[in-house]
C-alpha cells in the first residue's frame, strides 16, 4: 500500500495602513495572518498552524524606523501538544 501525500498548502495575507495616526503620515500599522497544512497521511506530523500578527512601524527619520510587534501563534508545531504562545517582537531597520 502505498500513502498519496497531499502537497502542504500555505496561504498568508495581511493590510498595511500609512498614515492611520495624521500626525504620523509616515507611520505604518501592520495586520497579519498567515496560515499553514501539511498532509494527515505523514504519520505523527504536524496537522496545521495559524500565526495573528499586529505591529507599528515608527519611522524614525528618513532613513530609520522601528516596529515592535504582537503575535498570537495558534497550534504551534502542528500537533496540539504545546500550549498557544503571544510572542512580542522587535525589528529595527536602518537604511543607509
Amino acid at each position: 500500500m502505498q500513502l498519496k501525500l497531499r502537497d502542504p498548502e500555505f496561504v498568508a495575507g495581511g493590510w498595511v495602513g500609512k498614515g492611520v495616526i495624521r500626525s504620523r503620515p509616515f507611520d505604518a500599522v501592520v495586520v497579519g495572518l498567515s496560515n499553514a497544512n501539511w498532509s494527515r497521511a505523514i504519520p505523527n506530523g504536524p496537522i496545521w498552524a495559524s500565526v495573528l500578527k499586529l505591529g507599528n512601524q515608527a519611522m524614525l527619520g528618513n532613513s530609520a524606523s522601528i516596529q515592535p510587534n504582537l503575535q498570537y501563534v495558534f497550534n504551534p508545531m502542528g500537533q496540539g501538544k504545546v500550549d498557544d504562545p503571544l510572542v512580542l517582537g522587535l525589528q529595527m531597520n536602518i537604511t543607509f
